[in-house]
C-alpha cells in the first residue's frame, strides 16, 4: 500500500449547487485509502452548502482543503493545482454558471423555459439578447467568459453561431438548442460571423449536446423549414465540388457519404416535410444534425458547402434584401448541378415542393425568388469585360499596362501591380500596397519561404506606391524574399519568421519596420499539433514558424531593427490580440516600447500621425482603459474595461 500514489482531487465551484453533496458522497465511496487522497474545493465565497459538505467530507475521514477565489473555473483549477500535495492530480469540473445566448423572440419561444429549468437544477444563469452574428455581438458574449462555465445557444443561426464561436474562443462548453430547422449550423463545428460587412465561416467546435424539441421547431414559420430543406439538399452539389479538388482538399469519402445520406433522407420524405408536420420536421432536424456531424468529422465545411453557398454569399453581399440563406443555397444548387451536368431538374422539383403543398403557391414563390435573384446580373453593368474600376478617366487598365511595361514575367508581375494600384481608388479606397514577397504558411504550397518577386519588380512596385503617397508592406517568411524587399525599399516586413543577420542589419540601416505577429506564429504552431486541424502540407510550415518567430523577433530587437505592432488576427480569433504585448514582453521588449509600437509608430506608418496614436487635441478620441498600469503589468491589456471610439463610448 505504501507504493500507492497520493491523489489530489481539485473541484472548482461557486459553492451554490446542490449536487456537491452527491459528489462528496461519491468520493467517499472510492475504493482507495483515505490517507492517500485529498479533496480541494475552490469556491467563489463562503456558502452554507460548501460549509455543510466540507464538514460532511471531514466526518467521512476525507482530508479537505477549502479556498475562496472568485475566478473562472480554469483559473480556479490552476489555484487548486498549486495548493495540491498529490503526485497525481484529478480534476472534477462542475459546470455551474451558464449563459443563455438568444434574441428577443427565441427567449420567449424557448430560452425562458430553458433558463427556468437550469436554475431549478441549481445552475445560476445569465442571459444576453443579441441582434446579429457579428464581431461586435461576439465580443459582448465573450465579455461574460470569466463569470460562466457553459454557454447555451437558443434560436436560429445567429445566437447559436455566437455561442459556438465564443465557446471555442474562450474554451467554454456549448449546448445548442435550435428553435427552427433552417440550416445545418446548429450541429456543426463552423460558425458564420459577419466581419466588415461580409459573412466569414470560422473554425469552432461542435456542441457537446443538441437539444432539438420538434414540438417547438414545428411551430416556426414554414419558410424557415423550407430554407432548411434548401440547405440540406444543396449538400449534393457541395460534395461534387469537394470531389473536384480531391486529395488536396482532404476529401473524405465517409464525410461525403454522410452528407449525401442526409440530403437523401429529406428528398425521400419531402411530402411529409412539405406539410410542416412534426414528423416532417423531425426528418429535417435529423438530416441537419447529420450534415453538421459530417462537417465536424471532416474538419471542414466542404461536405455541406460548395459553389451553391458562394452563390448565397454573393447575393448577401450584393443585394439589399436577400432571401434566407437556405433558400438561396437551394437555388444555387440548381445552377451548380446544371454546371456539373447532373440532374438539376430533380433538385428544382424537391426545392419547389418544399415551399408548400399548394403547388400553385410554390410556383408563385419560386418564380418570385428566381426573378429577383437571377436577373441581378442582367441589370448590372458589365463587370467582366469593362468594369468601371478598370477604366480610369476613360483609359483602360490594359492600355496603361502596355504603355508602361515590356514583355516577360517580371513585367507581367509589374503590370499586375499597376492594375491594382490603377483601380484601388475607385474600388477599395486602399491606403497601402501589400505584396507577398515570399510564400505563405497557410497556403497549400510545400514551401512557405521561396521568393515571389525579383528585386527589380519590387522596386517598380515601391516607385508606383510612392507616386500615390502609399507605403508598401511585404508579407515574408523566408530570408531571400525579405532581403530583396528591404533592399527595394518596402516600409514593413510582415512576419519575418526566418530572417538572417544580413537582413536584420539592412533593416536597421534602412529603418525598415518589422511587424513580427508573434501571436499568429504561436497560434498556428499550437493548432498544428491537433490531428486533422490543418492539411498535412501546412503542418511542418506552421510548426517551423511557431519555433522561429519568437527567436527572430528577439534577435531583431536586440540588433536595433525597428518594431511595429501587428497580430495577423484572423489567423487566430479576434479578441486575443492583446496577447501580442505579453509575447513581446516575454522576449525582452520593454512595455513602453511595445505600447509605442502599437500607437505612435503605427500612426506614423499609416500616414496618420496627426490624427492617431496620441491623447491630444484634434486627434481621434480612440481610447481604452485598463485596471492597472501596463508598464507594470502588460497582461492587463488583455482585460480592457473601457472602450471609446471616435468619442463614442462602447464599453464602460
Amino acid at each position: 500500500m505504501e507504493n500507492i500514489p497520493f491523489v489530489s482531487i481539485v473541484i472548482p465551484t461557486t459553492g451554490n449547487v446542490k449536487f456537491i453533496k452527491g459528489l462528496v458522497e461519491s468520493v467517499n465511496k472510492l475504493d482507495y485509502p483515505k490517507n492517500k487522497y485529498e479533496l480541494i474545493l475552490i469556491g467563489d465565497e463562503e456558502t452554507e452548502l460548501l460549509k455543510i459538505n466540507t464538514e460532511r467530507a471531514k466526518n467521512y475521514g476525507i482530508d479537505v482543503l477549502l479556498k475562496y477565489e472568485p475566478y473562472a473555473a480554469g483559473k480556479k483549477r490552476n489555484i487548486g493545482v498549486e495548493l495540491s500535495k498529490g503526485e497525481i492530480i484529478a480534476e472534477l469540473d462542475i459546470p455551474e454558471r451558464g449563459l443563455i445566448v438568444c434574441d428577443e423572440n427565441t427567449f420567449a419561444i424557448a430560452g425562458k423555459q430553458v433558463m427556468e429549468y437550469l436554475e431549478a437544477g441549481s445552475h445560476p444563469m445569465k442571459k444576453i439578447e443579441v441582434s446579429g452574428a457579428n464581431i461586435e455581438e461576439l465580443e459582448k458574449v465573450e465579455s461574460y467568459s470569466d463569470s460562466i462555465d457553459f454557454l447555451v445557444g437558443v434560436g436560429g443561426g445567429r445566437p447559436i453561431d455566437l455561442a459556438k464561436q465564443a465557446g471555442f474562443n474562450k474554451d467554454i462548453p456549448f449546448i445548442s438548442i435550435p428553435t427552427a430547422a433552417s440550416h445545418d449550423g446548429f450541429g456543426s463545428a463552423r460558425a458564420s460571423i459577419r466581419q466588415e460587412g461580409r459573412k466569414t465561416s470560422m473554425q469552432a467546435v461542435p456542441p457537446i449536446a443538441v437539444v432539438a424539441d420538434t414540438s417547438i421547431i414545428s411551430k416556426a414559420p414554414k419558410r424557415l423549414l423550407a430554407a432548411g430543406v434548401g440547405d440540406i439538399i444543396s449538400n449534393q452539389t457541395a460534395v461534387l465540388d469537394w470531389k473536384l479538388e480531391g486529395p488536396k482538399a482532404d476529401y473524405s469519402e465517409y464525410s461525403a457519404a454522410l452528407s449525401e445520406m442526409a440530403a437523401e433522407l429529406v428528398e425521400n420524405g419531402i411530402q411529409k416535410v412539405a406539410t410542416g408536420s412534426e414528423e416532417g420536421v423531425r426528418l429535417v432536424v435529423k438530416a441537419l444534425i447529420s450534415s453538421g456531424v459530417a462537417m465536424s468529422i471532416a474538419g471542414t465545411s466542404r461536405p455541406a458547402s460548395g459553389g451553391e453557398h458562394k452563390f448565397s454569399h454573393w447575393l448577401d453581399a450584393n443585394y439589399d434584401s436577400p432571401a434566407l440563406h437556405g433558400e438561396q443555397c437551394g437555388l444555387g444548387s440548381i445552377v451548380t448541378m446544371y454546371l456539373h451536368g447532373g440532374n438539376w431538374e430533380k433538385i428544382k422539383d424537391k426545392v419547389h415542393y418544399s415551399f408548400n403543398t399548394d403547388h400553385y403557391y410554390a410556383e408563385q414563390k419560386m418564380h418570385e425568388i428566381m426573378t429577383q435573384r437571377m436577373t441581378i446580373a442582367r441589370d448590372m453593368e458589365d463587370m467582366v469585360n469593362h468594369p468601371p474600376h478598370y477604366n480610369t478617366a476613360g483609359i483602360e487598365t490594359i492600355d496603361a499596362i502596355r504603355a508602361a511595361t515590356n514583355e516577360g514575367f517580371e513585367y507581367y508581375a509589374q503590370g499586375n501591380v499597376l492594375k491594382y494600384v490603377w483601380r484601388y481608388r475607385y474600388k477599395n479606397g486602399a491606403d497601402l500596397i501589400k505584396i507577398t514577397a515570399t510564400g505563405g504558411v497557410m497556403s497549400l504550397a510545400k514551401n512557405g519561404q521561396n521568393p515571389q518577386f525579383t528585386e527589380e519588380v519590387i522596386r517598380e512596385i515601391v516607385k508606383t506606391a510612392d507616386d500615390y503617397g502609399m507605403h508598401v508592406a511585404a508579407h515574408a517568411h523566408g530570408d531571400e524574399g525579405m532581403f530583396r524587399a528591404v533592399n527595394a525599399g518596402v516600409t514593413t516586413i510582415e512576419h519575418g519568421s526566418i530572417m538572417a543577420d544580413r537582413t536584420m542589419r539592412l533593416m536597421k540601416e534602412k529603418q525598415t519596420y518589422l511587424v513580427p505577429t508573434i501571436s499568429a506564429g504561436e497560434h498556428v504552431a499550437k493548432m498544428a499539433k491537433i490531428p486533422g486541424y490543418y492539411p498535412e502540407i501546412i503542418i511542418p510550415k506552421a510548426l517551423e514558424v511557431g519555433v522561429q518567430n519568437k527567436a527572430t523577433t528577439k534577435k531583431a530587437y536586440k540588433m536595433g531593427v525597428p518594431i511595429a505592432f501587428g497580430t495577423d488576427a484572423g489567423v487566430f480569433p479576434h479578441g486575443d490580440n492583446a496577447g501580442e504585448f505579453v509575447y513581446m514582453k516575454e522576449i525582452g521588449i520593454p512595455a513602453e516600447y511595445s505600447l509605442n509600437s502599437a500607437t505612435i509608430t503605427n500612426a506614423k506608418l499609416l500616414n496618420m500621425e496627426n490624427l492617431l496614436g496620441q491623447l491630444k487635441e484634434g486627434f481621434y478620441a480612440d481610447i481604452i482603459a485598463v485596471d492597472e498600469s501596463p508598464l507594470e503589468n502588460i497582461a492587463t491589456l488583455e482585460n480592457v474595461i473601457f472602450v471609446m471610439k471616435d468619442g463614442k463610448v462602447y464599453k464602460n
